[in-house]
């Protein structure tokens, strides 16, 4: 008799040239599968097995069907096409938790395993759009317990938040900061038609828990609301007005560095904004970043407040981390591929919509729009279109000028305001056609200077290049003549550091205005 190992390699001989940590996954996938397919009655094995393919399932064993059923999605054999020859089959239904756990067992165990998703998503015969078709009746139960004693904290079940998202033809609630762990709860296609679930929403849910999979049982709330109330305005079909609503980023008290004054008394902060700021290399960009984002997370409780770091030192994430904690910041290193850079700057996007949708205001800071360009511009979605001669492909600012633009103040409740970085001034050809192309987006430049860097003097905010359109629905004709006064003929009297000085000493604006 062939040991397991023997067994492994005999039984899935497309795989021998894998490593052994790769072969050892597909052998957890047929253990865990072949114990969850030995539980269920025959009748349902049968209808389960013609379903994915198997050839002559009535006229089959259990055991043949379970080797069959295994074998087919291990791609060690091919599924057969469904015959419409001969008398239809009495009753071809199966209960649908039967596919969800062998979905989850497929993505838990294969999903990182090379080659071993076979099928053609087309045309997979695990496709639950497929399922609920051929699932008209329920006529066998799957004896699976609902609940897990595990999942019982203090005599309360357990409630699991997640993001959802569809990988591998599999729906997913993934952790909300995106990181990469074995905890992933499967989400059933009728629970995303009953609530009209797209990726991007937050869930919040109860779960069952078989062997390794998590499988949603119920759903509490959906973007932190009940799942009974919830409800969605399409984020395109919002129509974007100008930004009238302020966003608090100055206290007397904790939140009073000259960084925060000048953004609350020196330029329009609002809802909706699509704003950048601008430096050279070592400027201060991050640290004012930063301490933008301390301010609007301590200062104003009704917005939800995202950071997303790309190709980014350690460092600089733990600093983020304490600002605004570990579910609404979303990160990559440089050790982190492309395609991972990517999906987790899309991840963030499609949650910050969906909160849209459900009527919230959110404030999403990014640093850098530089390194979230040269990620897509690595991937294979940026290729086919132009080449420009610095490298950058047509498509990849297509993709940077939608993410940006993507901000609005809708005419309904809720907003997405935007915040990034843009590198500028490296001597790399690329980063100014990216700086360019986003100040056509843009309708808020901050910029700081280089030679105040030099200086030592930090912030290195330079006061008379701050631009920014409409300004006139965020501020008073008072407030703007004030601050057009600053930045002419104030700022070119005395130097933005003795504007930067008079923050400094200044505790209001009335105050400031006097020292001018």
């Amino acid at each position: 008799m062939l040991g397991k190992a023997e067994k492994t390699r005999n039984l899935y001989g497309a795989y021998k040239t894998m490593r052994e940590k790769d072969i050892n996954k597909i052998q957890d996938f047929v253990d865990v599968s072949r114990t969850f397919l030995n539980a269920l009655g025959i009748a349902a094995l049968r209808a389960y097995g013609r379903h994915v393919g198997v050839a002559r399932a009535t006229a089959k064993k259990k055991n043949e069907i379970i080797e069959e059923i295994i074998s087919i999605f291990c791609g060690d054999l091919e599924p057969i096409e469904r015959s419409k020859r001969g008398a239809p089959i009495r009753d071809d239904s199966f209960d649908p938790r039967i596919e969800e756990t062998m979905n989850g067992f497929r993505f838990a165990h294969l999903s990182s395993v090379e080659g071993a998703l076979p099928f053609d998503p087309k045309n997979d015969p695990l496709d639950w759009s497929v399922a609920l078709k051929e699932n008209k009746k329920r006529a066998w139960f799957l004896e699976v317990s609902e609940t897990n004693p595990s999942e019982f904290v203090g005599g309360a079940q357990k409630v699991r938040v997640g993001q959802l998202e569809t990988l591998n033809q599999v729906s997913l609630l993934l952790p909300l900061d995106c990181s990469d762990t074995d905890e992933k709860i499967v989400l059933s296609v009728e629970f995303i038609r009953q609530f009209n679930l797209q990726e991007g929403d937050v869930v919040s849910c109860h779960c069952r828990k078989s062997h390794d999979i998590y499988v949603a049982t119920r759903i509490l709330t959906i973007n932190g609301i009940e799942a009974e109330n919830f409800h969605r305005n399409r984020f395109d079909a919002m129509d974007a007005v100008y930004p009238f609503e302020r966003i608090q980023a100055y206290d007397k008290t904790e939140f009073c560095k000259t960084e925060h004054k000048f953004t609350q008394w020196l330029m329009p902060f609002g809802k909706g904004q699509r704003g950048l700021v601008i430096s050279a290399p070592k400027a201060g960009k991050t640290q004012y970043l930063l301490s933008l984002v301390q301010a609007v997370k301590g200062l104003n409780k009704d917005i939800e407040t995202y950071v997303l770091l790309v190709d980014q030192s350690l460092e600089t994430v733990g600093a983020f981390r304490k600002a605004v904690g570990n579910e609404n910041l979303l990160y990559t290193t440089y050790e982190d591929e492309p395609d991972r850079q990517i999906f987790v700057a899309d991840f963030v996007m499609k949650r910050a919509k969906c909160q849209v949708e459900s009527g919230k205001d959110v404030v999403l800071f990014i640093d850098s729009f530089n390194a979230l360009a040269r990620a897509y511009n690595d991937t294979e979605e940026s290729s086919g279109g132009k080449r420009f001669s610095n490298g950058l492909e047509s498509k990849t600012l297509h993709y940077i000028k939608k993410y940006l633009g993507a901000a609005r103040q809708t005419d309904r409740k809720g907003s997405l305001t935007i915040v990034g970085s843009v590198v500028v001034g490296t001597g790399n050809p690329a980063d100014e056609m990216i700086a360019s192309e986003l100040c056509s987006v843009a309708n808020l430049e901050i910029r700081l200077s280089d030679d105040l860097a030099f200086k030592r003097i930090f912030p290195a905010l330079d006061i008379m290049n701050v631009q920014y359109k409409n300004g006139e629905y965020l501020l008073t004709k008072r407030e703007m003549q004030i601050i057009d006064e600053v930045r002419t003929q104030r700022a070119n009297g005395c130097g933005a550091d003795a504007i930067l000085s008079l923050l400094y000493n200044s505790d209001d604006f009335e105050r400031f205005l006097n020292n001018l």
